[in-house]
C-alpha cells in the first residue's frame, strides 16, 4: 500500500513537471490517471488543492485525491457491469437529481440577482407586534449600566454619582463617562444575560449579583468596572424588540425569497402557456 502511494505521488509530480513543457493541444500529457475511458487531468487535481497547504502537504493531498478518484471510477464501472436497470428506476432517479441540481442553482442565481435584503424598520416592528407570541425569552435579558474607567479617576466622586438617583448626578456621570470611559453602555441596549456576563473581564460573576439592581464595582490593576442593571426581562417574557430584530429580518428575507421563487415559477409557467410552448394530450 505504501509503495502504491508513492507511485501515485510520483505520477502527480511528474505530471506537474511535464505540464510545464507540453503544448496546449497535447491533452494526453496532462493526464494523471486513467481507469477505462475515464481520465483524470492534472488541472482538476491542482484546482482541488487548498491554497494554504505547504508543498509537501499539497503533494500528499493530491495523492489522496487521485487514489479516491481511482477507487470511485472502479466502483462506478463495476456497478455498471453488475446492475441491471430493467425498469429504468435508476435512470429516472439520475434525471430527477440532475434536474434538481440545475433548478436549485438557477433559483439561487435568480434570488441573488433579484432579492432585496433591505428590511424597513417599520416592517420589522409590524411583524414583531403581529407575531409577538412567538418571541419569548428562553433566558433572562438585561439592560445594564456598564462603565469602565482608568484607575487615575477620582473614584469617590464617580461612586457618588453612580449610586445616586438625583438627575443632576446622573447627568454629571454621563458627561464624565463621555470624556474618560474607553467603553460604556448607558442602559440603552438589551443583552441576553450570558452575552452581557461575557463582556465583563472577570471569572465567576454570579448572575444573581447582576440581577439584584443594586450595582457593584470591580477593579483590576488598570481599570474600575461600574455595573448596575437598570431593566430586566425575565425568562418567558416577550423578547425585547432590539434582541428580536436580527431574527425577524432573517424571517422576512426568507419569506421574500420564497415569494420571489414562487412568482418566478408562476410567470415562467404562464409565459409558456401564452407562447404555446406547453401542449396537453387527451
Amino acid at each position: 500500500m505504501k509503495s502504491a502511494k508513492f507511485i501515485l505521488l510520483g505520477l502527480f509530480l511528474s505530471a506537474m513537471t511535464v505540464s510545464c513543457t507540453v503544448s496546449e493541444g497535447d491533452s494526453n500529457e496532462d493526464a494523471v490517471a486513467q481507469v477505462g475511458k475515464a481520465v483524470l487531468y492534472k488541472a482538476t487535481v491542482t484546482e482541488s488543492i487548498p491554497a494554504h497547504l505547504t508543498a509537501e502537504d499539497s503533494a500528499y493531498f493530491a495523492e489522496k485525491y487521485i487514489s479516491n478518484w481511482i477507487t470511485r471510477q472502479l466502483l462506478y464501472q463495476k456497478s455498471l457491469l453488475n446492475i441491471r436497470d430493467v425498469d429504468n428506476t435508476l435512470k429516472e432517479q439520475i434525471e430527477n437529481y440532475t434536474q434538481e441540481i440545475y433548478i436549485h442553482h438557477y433559483e439561487q442565481m435568480f434570488v441573488n440577482q433579484k432579492l432585496d435584503t433591505l428590511i424597513p424598520k417599520q416592517q420589522i416592528v409590524d411583524y414583531y407586534e403581529q407575531q409577538k407570541k412567538d418571541f419569548t425569552l428562553t433566558q433572562v435579558a438585561v439592560k445594564p449600566l456598564f462603565l469602565i474607567f482608568p484607575k487615575t479617576i477620582d473614584v469617590a466622586r464617580v461612586k457618588r454619582w453612580f449610586y445616586s438617583s438625583n438627575p443632576n448626578d446622573i447627568e454629571s456621570l454621563k458627561d464624565f463617562t463621555y470624556q474618560f470611559s474607553p467603553c460604556f453602555y448607558f442602559a440603552d441596549s438589551w443583552f441576553f444575560i450570558d452575552q452581557f456576563i461575557a463582556k465583563i473581564p472577570f471569572e465567576n460573576i454570579e448572575t444573581s449579583k447582576i440581577l439584584s439592581k443594586n450595582g457593584f464595582i470591580l477593579e483590576d490593576t488598570a481599570y474600575y468596572y461600574f455595573i448596575k442593571t437598570e431593566s430586566i426581562a425575565e425568562k418567558g417574557d416577550y423578547i425585547p424588540l432590539e434582541l428580536a430584530t436580527d431574527n425577524i429580518a432573517k424571517i422576512l428575507i426568507h419569506k421574500r425569497k420564497q415569494e420571489l421563487i414562487a412568482n418566478m415559477r408562476n410567470k415562467l409557467y404562464n409565459d409558456a402557456l401564452h407562447k404555446n410552448e406547453i401542449h396537453f394530450f387527451k
